[in-house]
């Protein structure tokens, strides 16, 4: 089965087994904001980190591992499609876990993860739709830990 699902103001349609990767995406857009919203009501710089460590521990980083072992070796890993992609998480873990010049990795991370998440929805997931047999789909699907997304409220500077 398809649905559609809207990210950045983009509407997608999406096979069930994405539909979950996809709307993780959204909560990613969404991090995205509220780091912006933090810069522009200058909160401190470890407040936002706080939250955005959270964020990439609870929800991103185990996104990124699901992507790299269920979607990814579907299309290919030597993919260049692929390679880009593994290359995009591999930066954004690095600047998640920078721990010095906090200002400047939020500026990357902001910027970059809504890159990557475009990236994805417009150049990836396509692929992967195109390649994927309904073995692929139905191991994808056994493999989804899908958990419904509870934000952290314990401090919302972006409100």
């Amino acid at each position: 089965m398809v649905r559609k699902i809207s990210i950045n103001q983009v509407d997608y349609i999406r096979n069930d087994v994405l539909l979950y990767v996809s709307e993780e995406h959204q909560y990613s857009i969404l991090l995205c904001q509220k780091i912006r919203e933090g810069f522009r009501k200058e909160i401190d710089i470890k407040r936002i980190k706080r939250y955005a460590d959270w964020f990439f521990e609870t929800y991103l980083n185990p996104l990124i591992t699901h992507e790299e072992q269920f979607v990814f070796p579907v299309i290919g890993m030597k993919n260049p499609r692929v390679k880009r992609a593994l290359a995009n998480h591999r930066r954004l873990r690095r600047l998640f876990n920078q721990t010095i010049d906090l200002n400047k990795a939020l500026n990357y991370i902001e910027e970059e993860l809504q890159q990557h998440v475009s990236y994805e929805q417009r150049v990836v997931f396509n692929e992967f739709e195109n390649k994927a047999s309904e073995t692929d789909l139905a191991i994808i699907k056994n493999n989804i830990q899908k958990k419904i997304f509870e934000d952290n409220l314990e401090d919302t500077f972006w409100v």
